[in-house]
């Protein structure tokens, strides 16, 4: 029988235990560490990383819920005087828009007729592409989210709609001709922000890093113009590297509402040589309140 002295089994087993516990912490040091470096590693350049503290300092301002629907936005206090004073010097209140969150959602302001119309499941491709000089950084990003979102294939709204071509009575499939059946969006092919020589600073390598990093990056491509051109010249210039079959022309200040695509990609299908002015409704320029056009009075010109 071997006897092990109990005194030096316990010292043995305080020290290993010891050096256990000291390994432990110096391996979640070094995985902390790493992991660290890893962060840092995906914007090693120090203009992207200075982009990305921006972002996520833009992101704390905003506040969840604020406008959501397209309600009235409004602050209190001091941040209500900052408002005011930021649409004094450029005509909409921009330090509210900091503040939406971009993806905010619109209610349904439509003709309930609307929801009953059958479309096709089979529609043309979309080139949107969206002009702008010198907007709100908050505004541009908002109005890339809308179209964004209202073009993925989960909407409800892509379930309802006629899958028998009414011509061949071949039996079709949600999206373009030739569009990938996985791919998350239908019928919007690619968005093309056409920047008109804007000076703020924030259009330009930090709108580009946000798409690179928060939007999907192979969906969006900016085009920047060396020289101002002027809306009708910069929508030419979208217009010429637009490979989409359809190309439609948006405000960067727009929010786009539910199912709003379809009925554009639809009358044009039926006939091609339609150009489509569509119910434009209203934003305050105060308050971000969502105020429904009036079809009565709504000109087209």
């Amino acid at each position: 029988m071997v006897i092990f002295p109990v005194r030096k089994c316990l010292q043995a087993a305080r020290v290993a235990l010891l050096v256990v516990l000291v390994v432990t912490i110096l391996t979640l040091f070094e995985q902390w560490r790493g992991g660290q470096r890893n962060a840092g590693a995906a914007f090693s350049d120090p203009l992207e990383a200075a982009y990305e503290s921006e972002i996520l300092e833009d992101e704390a301002r905003i506040i969840p819920g604020l406008g959501e629907g397209g309600v009235a936005a409004h602050l209190m206090g001091h941040e209500k005087q900052l408002g005011e004073e930021s649409e004094k010097k450029l005509a909409i209140n921009v330090y509210l828009s900091d503040r939406i969150p971009y993806n905010r959602t619109l209610r349904d302001y439509r003709n309930p007729a609307c929801s009953r119309l059958l479309y096709d499941a089979e529609l043309p491709s979309a080139s949107v592409i969206l002009i702008f000089h010198n907007e709100p950084y908050s505004v541009v990003i908002r109005t890339i989210w809308s179209v964004v979102n209202s073009a993925r294939r989960s909407n409800e709204w892509f379930k309802h709609a006629n899958y028998v071509d009414k011509q061949t009575g071949r039996v079709t499939k949600i999206g373009s001709p030739g569009q990938d059946p996985n791919s998350p969006f239908v019928y919007l092919k690619e968005i093309i922000l056409v920047d008109d020589n804007s000076t703020l600073p924030e259009l330009k390598g930090k709108l580009s890093h946000y798409i690179r990093t928060r939007l999907p990056p192979d969906l969006i491509r900016i085009l920047r113009l060396p020289d101002r051109k002027g809306l009708t010249q910069a929508r030419m210039a979208g217009a010429r590297v637009a490979t989409g079959s359809v190309l439609i022309f948006l405000d960067s200040h727009c929010e786009c509402v539910r199912d709003w695509l379809r009925p554009l990609l639809q009358r044009i299908k039926d006939k091609r040589a339609t150009v489509l002015t569509p119910l434009i409704d209203v934003i305050e320029q105060d308050n971000f309140m969502y105020q429904p056009g009036n079809p009565d009075t709504f000109e087209v010109g």
